[in-house]
């Protein structure tokens, strides 16, 4: 009896992309599931976190991470969503434009290797980063649930926004004992999984790619959250940061950016210039409770010496009794109360 040959039925509804299917002979459903077709059969199988794949040990080859999605796309650059082939893990793959100059690229990849060492639960983890001509490719922890300048995450209740603060001033605080300043805390630099976990990314990024292409078209976004010492020129230290996170908690808090209605012409972006610079920064409106509007206006005060440092902050009465909340715990509350 002749042998019967094998029909594969792909449904256009699931694949209407013919990008979906990769250069290795595998169709990406829904970003989460794969098809393989090889020799041995087929299989079907799910991008997640493999057992297989160690943080900070296994080894990454460009070679090995295929494309998957996008997860963002700017003036500096995209992200995309890529998966280890090796261990079948996701994870998020940052390009950025650098500068056409072999010492900036050699001094600029020795920088951002160093980052592969710091380990702290709240900061987005840096494995690896390669060079790639004018470009330079820096593989991330991938966070499932987006950035904090989502929909999702505006107006967020406070009783979780306290949660969601506690995690990131003990993330600064790590870092700042470290010696990096992060120079770019905005809401999209703030990532979130369906675990709950809220952590800080590009850290010390920002600082090391001050004179390329990256830096250069992203000015504008990074400016409306600058402390004023940054702003006239001056020297500055980890004290902007806390200035940065202090307003983009309030942002989170408020639904919208707080220092202005809109930004969406050149008079609104040097109205806020001058309200960081000379003006008295709004506070946060009376439904917010007394503690956390005090906790914001300490974090915005606009004289640095009066400007407390992380972990100061954690021990404010906003914050009372997370001091000895673990990171799993405060995770596992943020994730019930955002339906994560």
């Amino acid at each position: 009896m002749p042998r019967r040959g094998l029909s594969l039925r792909i449904d256009t509804a699931m694949n209407n992309n013919p990008k979906n299917m990769s250069d290795s002979g595998t169709w990406n459903f829904n970003n989460d599931r794969r098809l393989h077709v090889g020799r041995s059969g087929i299989r079907q199988s799910s991008l997640a976190t493999s057992s297989s794949f160690v943080p900070h040990e296994t080894k990454i080859k460009r070679e090995d991470l295929e494309t998957i999605g996008t997860l963002g796309q700017g003036s500096s650059g995209q992200v995309e969503k890529v998966v280890h082939l090796p261990t079948n893990t996701v994870l998020a793959l940052k390009t950025v434009a650098i500068a056409e100059n072999e010492d900036v690229q050699k001094n600029l990849f020795k920088e951002l290797l160093a980052l592969t060492r710091v380990r702290c639960p709240q900061v987005v983890s840096f494995y690896d980063a390669f060079s790639n001509e004018a470009h330079i490719d820096m593989v991330l922890e991938y966070m499932d649930a987006g950035s904090l300048a989502s929909p999702l995450f505006h107006h967020v209740p406070e009783n979780l926004l306290r949660l969601m603060a506690v995690s990131l001033f003990r993330g600064l605080s790590h870092m700042h004992t470290s010696h990096y300043i992060h120079r770019d805390i905005k809401p999209a630099n703030i990532l979130v999984n369906t675990k709950g976990e809220v952590k800080l990314t590009d850290f010390g990024v920002a600082a090391e790619l001050d004179h390329t292409l990256a830096q250069a078209n992203s000015w504008v976004g990074t400016m409306v959250y600058m402390s004023p010492e940054r702003i006239n020129g001056g020297s500055y230290s980890f004290a902007a940061d806390i200035w940065a996170l202090g307003l983009t908690v309030m942002e989170v808090a408020m639904g919208r950016f707080p220092l202005a209605p809109t930004m969406e012409d050149a008079g609104s972006f040097l109205d806020v210039m001058d309200i960081i610079v000379s003006q008295e920064i709004p506070r946060l409106p009376d439904e917010f409770s007394p503690e956390f509007q005090h906790f914001i206006s300490l974090c915005l005060k606009k004289d640095v010496a009066e400007r407390p440092m992380a972990p100061t902050l954690l021990e404010h009465p906003w914050l009372e009794g997370l001091a000895n909340v673990s990171h799993e715990e405060v995770s596992a509350q943020i994730k019930a109360g955002m339906g994560l």
